[in-house]
């Protein structure tokens, strides 16, 4: 009982921690309100309201569905408008952009209402014009090429290698686009440089989808769609794709045992293969698939794919549970020159209908619902930077990079073009 007294945002236990006198204006008005406003859920901007129907059957005390805390949408919580401040913290005299969006920027006005995004859209983009003009937005790149020149000059010392290059955005990219903010759509955003930055795992990331994309295509292994991947995933007991098989096949852990015993180990990979090829191998689009030596089912054949250079360099650049990756992928910065911000929308055509389907048709007399999103700019240079101590393996890395950037492109919306990059060559910007 006491603790849950303690926990009661009371109006007596305000006045003791702050006095009876100095109790803000904004927190006698929240007080007196007789229920306190719910925080906003990030949603998708094209999902329109957000029902949990629950479980079928999930009885709580009360009698009703109570949702699962994973399938609930991410609360925002920003900073007390008393803490903010209408002059020390005002989000427009920010002189980091990341602090301004993610934690300063309001979401209500003093009548608990939502304040209109389009407007606070459009004084962000205002204000990192503002932030670039000062400067203040270029500190990562310079802090990138300090260390790029201290790298180098400690080379002889260190032994590392180093693989750098420019990457320029070719669309817009959208990066962390799911990301929490009081606006609903998030972008990636350096806290210290408040920049848009891409960060290391997501560019070792998108290098290591290509590369497992290129050796599944040299050893005949299928993409399967999303649809048959989840019912695969949800059969009891889950089941891997090949795709999936493939990976645990390169980088099954082989250091230190024979040819014969790893060959033995081998088996139960090309058993379960096989299992799911012969579940998979009747959906219309596999039917006339060419069966490579893996799905066949060759003698030797997993060990042969085991044992290609092409997957050593895989194990060997991005690692395993058996060892660490040789390949180092550093974040990287933009350099200012121009805009970096460009405003886009998201156009709901059906918010009706998404709202509340059983009532609503998908008809073509509701108005579209623009919702605003930030992007970074086309043409924007990104530094990238790749170290190793081995300078073969580096190269490769850095191939494999170049090519994934222009071919799969990085961050969401890729299949509508964005995150489309281009990096020039050696010694060109």
């Amino acid at each position: 009982m006491a603790d849950r007294e303690a926990n009661q945002p009371t109006a007596s236990r305000f006045q003791e921690a702050s006095g009876p006198s100095q109790a803000s204006p904004y927190w006698q008005r929240r007080l007196n309100a007789a229920a306190a406003p719910k925080p906003l859920a990030a949603a998708s901007p094209s999902s329109g309201k957000q029902k949990y129907k629950g479980k079928p059957g999930g009885k709580t005390g009360s009698g009703g569905n109570s949702p699962s805390p994973t399938n609930q949408a991410k609360t925002i919580f920003p900073l007390p408008r008393d803490v903010r401040g209408d002059d020390a913290l005002a989000w427009k005299k920010c002189d980091n952009f990341s602090l301004a969006l993610q934690r300063l920027l309001p979401y209500q006005d003093e009548q608990f209402t939502e304040i209109d995004k389009k407007n606070l859209w459009k004084d962000l983009v205002s204000l990192a014009d503002r932030l670039r003009a000062q400067g203040a937005a270029s500190h990562g790149w310079q802090r990138q090429q300090e260390l790029i020149n201290t790298l180098k000059t400690l080379k002889n010392i260190s032994g590392l290698e180093l693989w750098a290059r420019t990457a320029k955005t070719g669309a817009r990219l959208s990066i962390g686009f799911g990301n929490t903010t009081p606006l609903e759509t998030g972008l990636t955003l350096h806290r210290l440089y408040g920049v848009p930055y891409l960060p290391g795992t997501a560019l070792k990331g998108i290098c290591r989808s290509w590369a497992l994309a290129e050796l599944a295509a040299k050893f005949g292994i299928p993409r399967l769609q999303p649809e048959d991947i989840n019912n695969l995933h949800e059969s009891k007991p889950k089941k891997l794709t090949p795709l999936e098989l493939l990976e645990k096949l390169i980088l099954f852990p082989g250091a230190g045992k024979s040819c014969q015993v790893l060959q033995k180990e081998l088996k139960k990979i090309k058993e379960e293969m096989q299992k799911v090829w012969q579940k998979i191998q009747t959906l219309p689009y596999l039917q006339d698939y060419p069966q490579g030596d893996l799905l066949s089912g060759k003698p030797g054949a997993f060990f042969d794919v085991w044992e290609e250079e092409a997957s050593c360099h895989y194990r060997q650049i991005f690692g395993s549970q058996e060892c660490r990756g040789e390949v180092c992928f550093y974040d990287a910065f933009p350099q200012v020159q121009g805009q970096l911000f460009e405003l886009d929308i998201i156009n709901v055509h059906y918010q009706q209908y998404y709202s509340d389907p059983e009532h609503n048709p998908p008809a073509d007399y509701y108005s579209p619902v623009p919702n605003y999103f930030l992007t970074v700019a086309p043409g924007v240079t990104f530094q990238l930077l790749l170290t190793s101590q081995d300078k073969e393996l580096l190269e490769i890395a850095g191939q494999w990079l170049t090519r994934a950037l222009g071919e799969f492109g990085l961050g969401a919306k890729t299949a509508l073009g964005y995150g489309e990059m281009t990096v020039a060559p050696e010694g060109q910007s």
